[in-house]
């Protein structure tokens, strides 16, 4: 079974003219392959561990950092060219969304989840004669 069954793949291995932007995890799988190295030699001759390269491919790490970038991209002998749509990709990417929500601290009370803002219901905002009274008080 395929990790890269989005990504469309050309005759030399590289990833072809149809991929979408923010493919940067196959795109760069199909790199390796196309360089004929495992998940291990490549990750330890970029000098990063199986894991990280394992989540990129993956789609795990959906923005790496350049300087990641610019070592696979050293390691798997990407042309000037394909380095500058990988960077490309991974600044345009998809936004790091993990489905989960998260609390803005500062500012006002924001509740997201992605980048959706998620309304949020409190007692304290209903006016005073619709607030229940809290259980044991009178």
């Amino acid at each position: 079974m395929s990790d890269t069954a989005s990504a469309t793949v050309d005759p030399q291995g590289g990833p072809g003219e149809g991929d979408e932007r923010g493919t940067v995890g196959p795109r760069i799988q199909s790199f390796r392959r196309r360089a004929g190295l495992s998940q291990e030699a490549a990750a330890s001759r970029a000098g990063i561990s199986t894991r990280a390269l394992r989540d990129i491919e993956r789609g795990r790490a959906r923005r790496p950092r350049v300087h990641t970038l610019r070592t696979l991209a050293a390691t798997l002998g990407l042309s000037d060219d394909e380095l500058a749509d990988l960077l490309a990709d991974a600044r345009t990417g998809p936004p790091r969304d993990t489905g989960r929500p998260n609390l803005l601290i500062l500012g006002p009370l924001v509740l997201r989840r992605g980048r959706t803002p998620v309304p949020i219901g409190s007692a304290l905002a209903a006016p005073r004669s619709e607030r229940s009274a809290p259980t044991g008080c009178s």
